[in-house]
Parts: structure tokens; C-alpha cells; sequence
């Protein structure tokens, strides 16, 4: 990353939070089932997932059919409005207003 240390550890806190976020509102979608590695909670093992079992790793990607232009508008609309939501209400972490 071209960032000074601060901002590439807000990057990447934000990149976990979103994870984080993704993964429990819309799993299916954002992680077919047994696609990603998993963790054994009782003795925490790592159970591996599909994708490494391809031997070509484009199966691992979501198809995404065409969709317009409006189309596109729309869904990143929703979205933004979505994880705008999540994050300023139960999402919301505590330095998240800090200004630098």
C-alpha cells in the first residue's frame, strides 16, 4: 500500500470491519458455503475450503450476470445505504468520529 503506516492501518481496520460485516449479514452471497476456510471452535483446526482444491481459481468468483447502467446505480445505491446504516448505528465503532 502507497499510504503512510496510519492511513493503511485505518484501510486495512476498515477492509476488516466491512469483512466482518459481509460475513454475517450476507454470507451466502459473499462467501458461497464451504468456499473459505473454516475454523474448528473446538480445537481450532482449520478445515479447508473448496477453493483450494481448483486447480484454476475463477470458479471460486460469484457469476454476475450484465446488468444496465441503472441497474448498477441502484444496487450501489442500496448498498451504500445499507453499510451506511450498519455503520452508524450497530456497526459504529468507538474511534470511528476521531478526526486526524
Amino acid at each position: 500500500m502507497l499510504l503512510c503506516p496510519e492511513k493503511a492501518e485505518k484501510v486495512v481496520l476498515a477492509c476488516c470491519a466491512l469483512h466482518n460485516f459481509l460475513s454475517t449479514r450476507a454470507s451466502r452471497h459473499y462467501i458461497p458455503p464451504d468456499l473459505a476456510d473454516t475454523e474448528d471452535k473446538e480445537c481450532h483446526a482449520v478445515n479447508p475450503g473448496k477453493w483450494r482444491q481448483e486447480s484454476v481459481p475463477t470458479a471460486s468468483w460469484l457469476s454476475m450476470s450484465p446488468q444496465g447502467s441503472r441497474g448498477h446505480a441502484a444496487e450501489a445505491k442500496r448498498v451504500r445505504d445499507t453499510l451506511r446504516t450498519y455503520f452508524n448505528g450497530s456497526g459504529e465503532v468507538a474511534w470511528q468520529w476521531n478526526m486526524i
